[in-house]
């Protein structure tokens, strides 16, 4: 083990990139993953983690033209409902960012309303501080899935969310907490497409309402 040390925990459900297989301290296989906030890399055991084949993240309803898809998010009932035309297709629990004394968009932690539309995708986003450690209380969040940024100017985003399961209750800084599976639907059925490998894929994608 010369040469390697504990790094950061990572957790069920998160999504990390992998950059190759290669063997490990204790002669088995690892993973060498790439973090793309720090721009670091860093090794974890393969047993542990399972690579996304392509059919797992191919666009939902490609049929449906993109302005006929929207997502309407109601922050005093904690609920996101997606539609096509006036076809209800999703409904789940969110947890919004909790309210505190603040300027919008600046120091505030709570969501903003208004109407948006996404802007950026990425399957996988370092979230927090912008650092490494092994403190299970940092604010430190490597490979946050199927992240969905609405607004771009302190970025808001829809994303999954693996620390709580307290959805229905506001508990984030801002963002729109998803239960994860519900994180990944919202990813393919969205615009812009974002294609197996693509780090962020921008444009100008479906209208979100924040009421």
């Amino acid at each position: 083990y010369t040469g390697w040390t504990p790094l950061y925990r990572l957790y069920y459900e998160s999504i990390q990139w992998i950059r190759a297989l290669e063997e490990g301290p204790d002669g088995e296989p690892w993973y060498r993953l790439y973090d793309e906030l720090l721009r670091t890399e860093y090794h974890v055991p393969a047993l542990y983690l399972r690579p996304i084949q392509p059919e797992e993240i191919s666009p939902l309803s490609p049929q449906i033209s993109p302005e006929r898809k929207r997502i309407e998010i109601s922050l005093s009932q904690q609920v996101l409902r997606a539609y096509e035309e006036d076809t209800l297709v999703m409904s789940t629990r969110i947890s919004s960012g909790v309210p505190k004394p603040g300027k919008i968009l600046v120091d505030s932690t709570e969501t903003p309303k208004g109407i948006f539309n996404i802007q950026s995708k990425m399957p996988s986003k370092h979230m927090g501080e912008g650092r490494f450690t092994d403190d299970p209380e940092a604010y430190e969040l490597p490979g946050v899935p199927w992240v969905c940024f609405f607004e771009t100017t302190v970025g808001i985003a829809l994303h999954g969310t693996w620390w709580h399961n307290n959805f229905g209750v506001p508990m984030s800084r801002g963002c729109i907490n998803l239960r994860c599976p519900e994180a990944k639907w919202l990813f393919r059925w969205t615009t812009p497409v974002s294609q197996p490998g693509d780090v962020e894929s921008r444009g100008m994608g479906t209208a979100i309402y924040v009421t």
